[in-house]
């Protein structure tokens, strides 16, 4: 799987996911790459609980000020185990609505070329 720095950054909140039960914790960071499947994740908090382990489940959602409505709702992922630096972690998305999707398909497609 091969990621492709993103413009910019995109701004993400996201908890880790046990089963059926979603933590209390939000932690913040950052999309900074992107695959056709995946993306590489920024964490904003350095600490190393803010970093998940391999194979955690993860709910994430996009922020910011003029994000529509249909771009806001939850995506599910999965950390990969690839390799980053200090702060950094990669996921697989497993889960999103078809509007973030096409969002995202449309922004690795400008990316790639």
């Amino acid at each position: 799987m091969e990621f492709f720095p993103i413009p910019g950054i995109i701004p993400i909140q996201y908890r880790f996911s046990k089963e059926k039960h979603i933590s209390e914790t939000i932690f913040k960071g950052s999309l900074v790459q992107l695959s056709a499947k995946g993306a590489k994740v920024r964490s904003e908090n350095v600490a190393k609980d803010s970093i998940p382990p391999v194979q955690t489940n993860l709910k994430l959602n996009l922020l910011g000020q003029n994000i529509p409505a249909e771009l806001q709702e939850d995506i599910y992922a999965k950390v990969i185990d690839k390799a980053a630096e200090n702060g950094n972690f990669y996921i697989h998305f497993s889960a999103k609505s078809p509007a973030i999707q096409a969002r995202l398909d449309a922004l690795y497609q400008s990316i790639k070329a």
